[in-house]
């Protein structure tokens, strides 16, 4: 990756998506199983 060196400081907006999508997921799946 070439753009390292740009977000040296700041985390890659991607990674943290995915972060946040499984996040939820599994609070989804958590919910889902405690409601039934």
């Amino acid at each position: 990756f070439y753009y390292a060196d740009r977000f040296t400081t700041a985390p890659e907006p991607g990674t943290l998506g995915l972060m946040g999508m499984g996040l939820i997921s599994i609070l989804a799946l958590a919910r889902k199983r405690l409601s039934i």
